[in-house]
């Protein structure tokens, strides 16, 4: 007796195992457009300045380009100083120097190579206020008169540039 043409199709398990396959196949594809990497600002604005660079050492004495970068921040709000990192450019060429907070207590702790030190209100507690300066202590002779510094501040939650500024170094200041 000759079969039945329904007799000869697929089965109903690989059928329903096709459809779950195809389901879990467009809950990954929906999983990834809500992880996407939150876009960036390709042009952030000045929110922390360099204010100055300061080239004499600590007593004012000698010019042994000290490379104290004095920063201010210029926001309205409190900005949570301990998820911010800094890098800083010389000539568009990215310094060995890492920061990797501003938050002091976390700060000292972590490698800091090219960074002696890092001081003021806006490293203190937990928020960055406005109006609030951070010195930091970059490794002597890293700044010189004439160099056009860059300084981008990232936001480890985002992964983004949240602030960058440009200053060129003009000569020794005390």
């Amino acid at each position: 007796m000759p079969r039945a043409w329904h007799e000869t199709a697929v089965s109903p398990i690989i059928g329903a195992l096709l459809m779950v396959a195809l389901v879990v196949l467009l809950a990954l594809i929906l999983l990834s457009l809500f992880s996407l990497p939150h876009l960036c600002d390709p042009l952030p604005p000045t929110a922390i300045e360099v204010v100055l660079i300061h080239d004499y050492n600590e007593k004012g004495t000698v010019l042994n380009y000290d490379s104290r970068v004095l920063l201010r921040y210029l926001g309205t709000e409190r900005l949570p100083n301990r998820p911010l990192s800094a890098r800083f450019y010389v000539d568009d060429r990215l310094i060995k120097s890492e920061i990797s907070t501003f938050h002091g207590e976390s700060f000292i702790p972590t490698h800091h190579y090219g960074v002696e030190r890092m001081e003021g209100l806006g490293c203190q507690g937990e928020l960055w206020v406005p109006g609030a300066f951070v010195l930091i202590d970059i490794k002597d002779g890293t700044f010189r008169p004439g160099q056009a510094v860059r300084l981008d501040v990232a936001d480890a939650r985002t992964g983004c540039v949240i602030s960058r500024d440009y200053y060129r170094a003009t000569g020794p200041v005390r």
